[in-house]
């Protein structure tokens, strides 16, 4: 459920209205949740999710995709046919490493080149983590 909204200078023609519901399957939210909530959270929302926009509901990411989204620490997901949206989303932790909320921007495809579209999730993925760790939140070490 989206709970706030920033607008930036050049709003984007996609608006997402507070208290919006964005899919697990279809969003970059979405899948930002699927790849760090337990399944136990996740499986009984999958079970009644709706289709998008008229469109059946996507089928869930693979395990292997999800664990790519782990690595990588952001999600990437185009909008819907023809609105050329994209969507770039990263996880919040707190201080038990549990995912609490989800940090996501969304911007007309055709402004970013692939390069700017990298460097903007980078950044998106960075103040995730400042966050989370304002939050209380470590990454475990490294077991070297």
């Amino acid at each position: 459920t989206v709970v706030s909204r920033f607008d930036g200078i050049n709003v984007a023609p996609l608006a997402v209205r507070v208290g919006a519901v964005m899919p697990l399957t279809a969003s970059a939210t979405g899948r930002t949740f699927l790849a760090w909530l337990p399944e136990q959270y996740t499986k009984p929302i999958l079970k009644g999710e709706k289709p998008v926009r008229g469109r059946a509901a996507k089928a869930q990411p693979s395990v292997s995709a999800l664990a790519q989204i782990r690595r990588d620490g952001f999600v990437i997901t185009p909008g819907g046919d023809g609105d050329g949206m994209i969507a770039i989303a990263a996880p919040v932790f707190d201080y038990s490493r549990r995912i609490q909320c989800v940090l996501t921007i969304t911007e007309n495809a055709s402004h970013l080149d692939g390069a700017e579209r990298d460097a903007l999730a980078r950044a998106l993925r960075q103040g995730a983590e400042a966050v989370s760790q304002s939050a209380g939140y470590r990454a475990k070490a490294d077991s070297a």
